[in-house]
């Protein structure tokens, strides 16, 4: 189901760009900075635990026609995934406030300093950046 539009309030310089069944994005005034989340293929490293689709986020950067971007995380359901970006929103203004300018790897730099201790599975697969799919060889 998704969230209604008049129920998402963005930090100031934010805007809504898409908010579908299939894709979710924010970006900032300056139009260089996006969040996106979209649904992925990808399959929960206990599949047990998860029986939704995975939505995948990432930031990204637009400079002129070229484009760059990084994953963050990845999430359960919808509505996580615009809570999860609703929080990178908050964050991102912050790390803007505290300096001049911002690029995808900056933001993804610090939101990995934020992000809690060394989470871990099974398999000793780093769990904070997302969720594996695969044991390691």
């Amino acid at each position: 189901m998704k969230p209604a539009l008049d129920d998402i309030f963005l930090p100031c310089g934010w805007a809504v760009v898409a908010l579908r069944e299939d894709r979710i994005e924010f970006r900032r005034d300056d139009e260089r900075l996006s969040l996106v989340a979209e649904p992925t293929d990808e399959s929960p490293s206990m599949p047990e635990l998860c029986t939704s689709q995975l939505w995948q986020l990432r930031c990204e950067q637009r400079v002129g026609e070229a484009k760059s971007g990084m994953r963050l995380d990845c999430v359960t359901t919808m509505d996580t995934a615009v809570e999860t970006l609703l929080t990178y929103t908050q964050r991102i203004n912050g790390i803007v406030e505290a300096e001049s300018g911002i690029s995808v790897g900056r933001v993804v730099e610090l939101l990995d300093a934020e992000a809690p201790g060394n989470c871990r599975d099974r398999w000793n697969r780093d769990l904070s950046s997302g969720l594996g799919t695969h044991p390691p060889l």
